[in-house]
């Protein structure tokens, strides 16, 4: 806990640093721009992650010499834009939600890019198929399936919930995967080809908002998926409980004419 207090000081003191060096050569522009455009750039920068907590107005007014309006004005600016939230107890949080586009492939392979990427692993094992998941999955009720749970972490913070059913030849050793399952298909010359999804809200359960570091009976984006081969086999059947604030969801798809 200590030395991840210090690092997050440090963070802090090079940030005060850097809009210092912005502040000096101020012209005509007014310093709540010049100051909302150095927190904008750190947020683009990754320098300020999602759920980065800002130095308070106080400190920010003290440490670079700012009135407490001018500090009011930039942090009310980057409101409006949607670049921090107020949260109680906190203060202004960075929210730069993760862009994920659904037909862009793996979890891993967007979200490489934004930060370190971890898995808590829940369940990793061969389950006989319920009459529910039999239906959902086109298969007998009672066929032997591969299950596995996890949650999804970037730097260490919990994102989302994912559990898939895969049918058993895809998937015959679930115990023995580690990380991206796309990656171990593509591995295997298994290529996912067309998905389908569907989204909507629901509240999880006591259990999975504990999980994901969320209070009790708030909403999350439940996402399902269905993936298949080039041959129009069933490859997966994914359910993913994904907080709301990390995930801004894109969809690219080719038009269709009337």
């Amino acid at each position: 806990m200590g030395d991840e207090m210090a690092m997050q000081a440090v963070s802090v003191e090079n940030l005060i640093n850097e809009l210092k060096q912005r502040l000096e050569p101020a012209g005509n522009e007014p310093l709540y721009l010049i100051l909302a455009q150095g927190f904008q750039q750190a947020i683009e920068e990754k320098k300020l992650p999602h759920g980065s907590v800002l130095p308070s107005e106080r400190q920010l007014s003290d440490r670079l010499g700012l009135s407490r309006s001018t500090v009011v004005k930039a942090l009310f600016l980057l409101a409006e834009q949607g670049v921090v939230i107020k949260q109680q107890g906190k203060g202004s949080v960075v929210h730069a939600p993760f862009t994920y586009n659904l037909a862009g492939g793996s979890f891993t392979a967007q979200l490489s890019q934004v930060g370190l990427l971890s898995d808590r692993w829940l369940v990793r094992e061969l389950v006989i198929a319920s009459a529910e998941q039999a239906i959902l999955m086109g298969i007998a009720e009672g066929a032997e399936i591969a299950k596995i749970r996890r949650v999804r972490c970037v730097n260490d913070e919990a994102t989302s919930i994912e559990t898939t059913y895969i049918p058993k030849h895809f998937l015959p050793r679930p115990d023995l995967l580690e990380g991206s399952l796309y990656l171990h298909w593509r591995q295997e010359g298994i290529v996912p080809s067309n998905q389908q999804f569907q989204i909507r809200q629901l509240v999880p359960t006591r259990a999975e908002s504990s999980m994901l570091g969320l209070p009790a009976d708030m909403p999350v984006l439940a996402v399902t998926q269905r993936s298949y081969t080039v041959q129009g086999a069933l490859l997966e059947v994914s359910h993913s409980l994904c907080r709301g604030d990390c995930y801004s969801f894109t969809f690219d798809s080719a038009a269709v004419g009337s």
